[in-house]
């Protein structure tokens, strides 16, 4: 009987998959509508989340006024590009949040009256930014690069998977805030950020500007003593109401007794009547 031979199968080629870059280019305008990207539906009743945020800046921003904590901007130009840096206070605490927005002049345009319209970078050392988006933002190419070193490297190489499933950038405060500033005060008119320019050299500003850990710090300590001070309230409060159930308490307890004595003497003159008129009765009946 003829062997037959058995035909080997020849090895599958390979082919080399470059990695897709997931590289986004997104405007101020782009941020402000839908922070999430052109497209996505992931934010639902998406107008109503821009109408709170907007009412709780213009909240912040008379709040901030009056404890003399108000919003503060810098602007550096960088060639063709201009960087902001807002100060942004907090909602809850006497803390200011570092918040820069770099925005670059698109290759396609040779200038642009609005700043609107230029790709924005971004970073923010607010913990939020910090924990949820900053992953996102660097991997979409958004963070701004000089900044990077500002920002832990847990948070830069994990995935925040519990807290931003979607993976998509959302309502930060701090960055939505300083974008709603940049708007209100006009400058994102090239005229009016070219006449507010600051000399200040944009190479230092790595040195000048709070790390995300240092905040967080800060933060944490804050939180103590928000705490602290909360539980010193409600047991301020309890002592109020013990010692106004107290008073309610004496106050019934004396209006009780009062009115045992009231009855007392009710029933005292009634008895005293009964003697006196039979005492009358019997002088009546001698005479």
């Amino acid at each position: 009987m003829a062997e037959t031979k058995v035909q080997k199968t020849p090895p599958i080629p390979t082919v080399k998959t470059t990695k897709k870059s997931t590289a986004v280019k997104m405007t101020l305008a782009d941020f402000i509508q839908n922070p999430g990207g052109f497209g996505s539906s992931y934010f639902y009743r998406r107008d109503l989340i821009v109408k709170n945020m907007k009412d709780r800046f213009l909240k912040l921003s008379q709040i901030s006024m009056k404890m003399r904590i108000p919003f503060k901007h810098e602007i550096i130009k960088d060639g063709n590009n201009y960087l902001f840096h807002i100060l942004v206070p907090s909602e809850k605490y006497k803390l200011m949040y570092d918040v820069y927005i770099y925005f670059i002049l698109k290759s396609s345009e040779k200038t642009s009256n609005l700043l609107t319209d230029y790709d924005i970078q971004i970073y923010s050392n607010s913990p939020a930014f910090t924990f949820n988006y900053a992953y996102v933002a660097n991997q979409k190419d958004l963070l701004y690069p000089p900044l990077k070193n500002k920002i832990s490297s847990i948070a830069l190489s994990q995935p925040p998977s519990i807290r931003n499933p979607s993976m998509l950038l959302g309502f930060e405060k701090s960055l939505y805030f300083a974008s709603l500033y940049i708007i209100e005060k006009k400058l994102h008119l090239q005229k009016n950020a070219d006449s507010d320019l600051s000399k200040i050299d944009i190479t230092k500003i790595s040195s000048k500007t709070t790390s995300d850990e240092e905040i967080l710090i800060k933060y944490k300590k804050l939180n103590v003593v928000e705490a602290k001070k909360a539980k010193d309230d409600r047991y301020k409060k309890m002592v109020r109401y013990v010692k106004k159930r107290t008073r309610q308490q004496i106050d019934k307890a004396v209006r009780e007794k009062a009115g045992i004595l009231q009855r007392k003497i009710k029933r005292k003159t009634k008895r005293n009547k009964k003697i006196r008129a039979k005492k009358h009765l019997r002088i009546v009946k001698k005479k």
